[in-house]
């Protein structure tokens, strides 16, 4: 994949030396078109977390090419399984037990594949109904050098336009997520701390209980708890519907601003509901802890954007690291922007209703209009996951089909975080 797409690009670029400027144009977006295919069959066949580069390298609309990303979108979120005896294994090697001593029965067939690994039902011999996640073999192995090939790719096709040091940042901190995201202790302990928070704050946020004693590296086992999936939630009434879509919204801020650990990973089916306006959150390997001067810094960002107070944004974006402290000043037109872009949705009466909205439209063909600030904007490779949520955020809410007062959930939250 590396030396078909490097070789490609350099191909391109030895054509655009004779093309006509509208010909060039024409080969740039073919070459990347191309590229962007070629990695996502590439990752499409990975049974490991390095296919989320691709899907994370899909939202970066602001940095990259389209041509390149819309291929990189098509990237499915399952693995294909692993055989069960292969699991049993992996099972029985880290809880060092027969799979009967551990579990009084337990259920072939995986009732979710993902990433890193696959879930399935099993039995307790105290009679408890469980999900058992089991990390696929040998999966630390393929990170390092996988990430590193995503990496030299991007470097080659150019696409973060100049920005070889944000990449760089960026790539590290993509690796740092997933070697965290293979350890299933460190899942264990993230899920009972946002257990116990959301226990204390929001009562209808519901997380499984995990059973450390049936649990270690590579094996993670919690009291299985199920409801209705994002789409069936979709049928809900929709006083039923808005309130979810808030509840969702004013999770996503308090984690940030009151636990101060967020669930990082927006994926579908890591959400369950209930027709009363329940939530069940899955999944807690991809947590994003946050420094008090992060959690400062959104903030801050955030009250610049409720003011829209281009002073206070540019504080914001300075402190979140997004703007190059020796680049030059952001000039009125982006305030404007920016203002347009954010007036929907943080309307001071009216509700944001995200199943109608064309924001995410709008966004995409105003981007030509904030390329042009590319030297002052940087990616502020911290925040990531943050990105990834608030992005994913958005297209659940779409989804689901809510109306909701963004601007009085960010309020709350903000003064609940002071």
């Amino acid at each position: 994949m590396t030396t078909g797409v490097t070789g490609r690009h350099f191909t391109t670029k030895l054509a655009n030396v004779l093309a006509a400027e509208e010909k060039r144009t024409q080969n740039i977006d073919n070459s990347y078109r191309k590229s962007g295919e070629a990695i996502a069959r590439t990752l499409a066949t990975l049974k490991g977390p390095v296919m989320k580069f691709g899907q994370m390298a899909s939202i970066q609309s602001g940095f990259l090419p389209a041509a390149l990303t819309a291929p990189l979108s098509t990237l499915r979120q399952d693995a294909e399984p692993e055989p069960f005896p292969v699991i049993q294994q992996q099972i029985e090697s880290e809880l060092h037990a027969p799979l009967d001593a551990l579990f009084a029965a337990f259920e072939e067939t995986p009732v979710a594949t993902a990433s890193v690994g696959q879930v399935h039902r099993a039995t307790t011999h105290d009679g408890r109904d469980v999900a058992v996640k089991v990390q696929f073999p040998k999966m630390d192995q393929y990170v390092e050098a996988d990430v590193s090939s995503l990496t030299m790719v991007l470097k080659a096709v150019g696409v973060a336009g100049g920005q070889n040091e944000a990449l760089k940042k960026v790539a590290a901190e993509f690796r740092s997520n997933l070697v965290k995201e293979l350890n299933f202790r460190l899942e264990a302990q993230n899920q009972t701390q946002l257990r116990a928070f959301h226990q204390k704050h929001h009562p209808f946020v519901s997380i499984p209980e995990v059973l450390p004693e049936l649990s270690a590296t590579r094996v993670l086992t919690s009291v299985f708890l199920v409801g209705d999936s994002l789409d069936q939630a979709s049928t809900y009434p929709a006083p039923v519907r808005d309130k979810i879509g808030a509840r969702l919204l004013q999770i996503l801020y308090d984690q940030i601003f009151r636990a101060g650990l967020l669930h990082g990973d927006p994926n579908p089916s890591n959400y369950a509901f209930t027709a009363d306006g329940g939530i069940i959150l899955y999944d807690f390997g991809c947590i994003k802890p946050f420094e008090r001067a992060e959690i400062d810094a959104i903030a801050l960002l955030l009250r610049g954007f409720l003011d829209s107070d281009p002073l206070t944004i540019s504080s914001g974006l300075k402190q979140i690291g997004a703007l190059a402290p020796e680049g030059p000043e952001l000039d009125i037109e982006f305030f404007q922007l920016l203002d347009e872009m954010l007036k929907i949705p943080l309307h001071p009466e009216a509700p944001f209703d995200v199943a109608r909205s064309d924001m995410h439209l709008r966004v995409l063909s105003d981007m030509a209009k904030f390329r042009k600030y590319r030297k002052q904007l940087v990616i502020p490779h911290r925040l990531l996951l943050l990105q990834r949520v608030n992005v994913g955020c958005y297209g659940n809410l779409r989804k689901l089909g809510a109306s909701i007062y963004v601007r009085k959930i960010i309020e709350d939250a903000l003064r609940s975080g002071e």
